[in-house]
């Protein structure tokens, strides 16, 4: 943990540095351009005939048909771990659109703080909160009292680059249920077309954008068993256990860096490039 320092945990750029692979990027680009125009005229075509679909298997099997058009793929490990009666899955955090490849295997309604507009979130229902206050948590117990799709949860509230350790688990949302199946994400592209998944100044939209321009986006989800917290365990011991399973299946450490560090690494990068643009 202590050999970790918070910038090490976040993407500063989009591009790899090394020259043969952004000769590969350039070389590639009027592919990709054409590639990405062409999937948006789709994604925009899929998103306002998916509105017609009501939440169901056939609407999943549909969006996971677009999703392969789109280049976006989804594999799954350790399957037989997966327990269909577990109403709460908890995960890394790599990307916006980490609750796709969830909802297309199984139904899941992604829990976010992050602005993401219903067209750039390809129609998807989602639950927006502002986490740690009393009207996101009545916001939840209500969710879960009228609709009986599993809920996807970050608990890290922020993206990572997902390759060198995760930020601290909130034990804010230990509330939510005392049964929790933890997930481990991970994405992958060509080595021809190293893109980074996310920085740490990444929007939606270009987090998108770069999933339409790479030729191929393939997600892997990693089930781990599931964890039931004890008699008398506190939050924080809860998911501090969840937090391990996921750091050990996704082989990065822990540390106790939070979204707040987040935040003021990206105030300091925003500070600097201010002062050298003088």
């Amino acid at each position: 943990m202590e050999n970790v320092e918070v910038k090490d945990l976040f993407y500063k750029n989009r591009f790899p540095t090394d020259g043969r692979k952004i000769l590969s990027i350039i070389l590639y680009a009027p592919f990709g351009l054409l590639l990405a125009f062409l999937r948006f005229s789709i994604l925009v075509q899929a998103y306002l005939l998916s509105s017609f679909f009501p939440e169901s298997v056939i609407k999943r099997l549909f969006l996971r048909a677009i999703c392969t058009v789109l280049g976006i793929i989804v594999r799954e490990e350790n399957k037989s771990e997966l327990d269909k009666a577990v109403k709460v899955f908890m995960s890394n955090h790599i990307t916006y659109y980490d609750h796709i490849p969830l909802y297309l295997i199984t139904g899941s309604i992604g829990l976010s703080s992050a602005k993401v507009s219903a067209p750039l979130n390809w129609g998807l229902k989602d639950l927006k909160i502002k986490p740690g206050t009393e009207s996101a948590k009545a916001k939840i117990q209500n969710f879960r009292g009228e609709i009986e799709s599993p809920i996807l949860i970050y608990p890290e509230e922020e993206t990572t680059s997902g390759s060198v350790g995760l930020l601290k688990f909130s034990p804010w949302y230990a509330f939510v249920s005392s049964t929790v199946q933890p997930v481990c994400l991970k994405l992958w592209r060509p080595p021809f077309i190293d893109i980074a998944p996310n920085t740490i100044e990444s929007s939606p939209l270009s987090d998108l954008l770069w999933f339409l321009f790479s030729p191929l986006n393939v997600f892997t989800i990693k089930y781990s068993p599931v964890i039931t917290k004890t008699s008398g365990e506190t939050n924080e011991s809860f998911m501090g256990r969840i937090e391990d399973v996921v750091a050990n299946g996704l082989n990065i450490k822990k540390t106790a860096y939070t979204a707040s560090d987040k935040v003021s690494v990206f105030a300091q990068i925003i500070i600097y490039t201010l002062v050298n643009m003088q």
